[in-house]
């Protein structure tokens, strides 16, 4: 489940980057029923939004929003919470597959989660509920030219700035149309531990990754995927490794069974 997910990726990689009360309870939690059981999930502040942009990359946006609400819904079970949740992984997802311009991004979210004017500009300090950290870094990304200004910007606004500034962050950073000028400065800090900044540059190097979402369990002693790329002009692929969610345990390692075969064709190891 999502919560022994939360309690396992704790525990591999203890931190303070929760807030105090959640902390707490996942420090004293040994299985996500323990999590569950201590947690009271009734905020409609910016957790779950602000740590669910990776689902936004998943490739179908019923599934993201399924999602979103899902993992919102075990510590901040909350329309707020819920809502907010959605349009950030929404907003993700519209700029990571580039399906229209930024200043459309707005009216997206208000078509996929009603019940908010997310294409209004918002104006003002950023309050800690989670609705108004995601409009304000909607906002900000629908303006933005540069990451440096972006964060600027956020800073500006006044309130919760790190978690606008978390959310908007990510999903400008999707965006070729917006210049990475970062300062050096901000990345010569950065912690490198197991999970570290070159864990993070090891993920940038392999932007695009086909993500195949199984629409349930699944029991089997093996899988296939099929490639049809006919249409490539380059005549080859590179497929650069097979991964599997940890709550995938396969039998047998991919490598001893790995291999490339083309229809008509003997198989050929890779």
């Amino acid at each position: 489940s999502l919560a022994q997910r939360f309690v396992a990726t704790f525990k591999r990689d203890p931190r303070r980057g929760y807030s105090k009360r959640l902390y707490e309870v996942l420090q004293t939690s040994n299985e996500g029923s323990d999590f569950l059981t201590a947690i009271t999930p009734v905020s409609d502040r910016s957790g779950a939004a602000m740590r669910v942009s990776p689902i936004g990359l998943l490739p179908d946006l019923k599934q993201v929003l399924t999602l979103a609400e899902r993992q919102a819904a075990i510590t901040h079970d909350t329309p707020g919470g819920r809502m907010s949740a959605q349009a950030v992984a929404a907003t993700v997802h519209y700029l990571a597959y580039d399906l229209g311009p930024r200043r459309e991004l707005g009216r997206f979210i208000e078509r996929h989660v009603p019940g908010r004017p997310w294409a209004e500009y918002w104006t003002g300090r950023a309050d800690m509920a989670g609705l108004s950290c995601a409009h304000a870094a909607i906002s900000l990304v629908q303006s933005a030219t540069s990451l440096s200004g972006l964060l600027r910007d956020a800073i500006a606004l006044g309130g919760d700035t790190d978690t606008v500034a978390a959310m908007a962050m990510f999903s400008g950073s999707l965006c070729r149309d917006i210049t990475a000028d970062l300062p050096q400065a901000l990345y010569d800090g950065l912690e490198n531990a197991a999970y570290g900044c070159d864990a993070l540059r090891d993920l940038d190097t392999r932007p695009r990754h086909l993500w195949i979402a199984l629409p349930q369990a699944l029991l089997t002693p093996a899988m296939r995927i099929e490639i049809d790329d006919r249409a490539n002009g380059a005549g080859f692929f590179d497929l650069g490794f097979l991964w599997a969610s940890a709550v995938w345990s396969p039998a047998f390692n991919f490598e001893r069974g790995r291999k490339l075969e083309k229809i008509g064709l003997p198989a050929q190891d890779t």
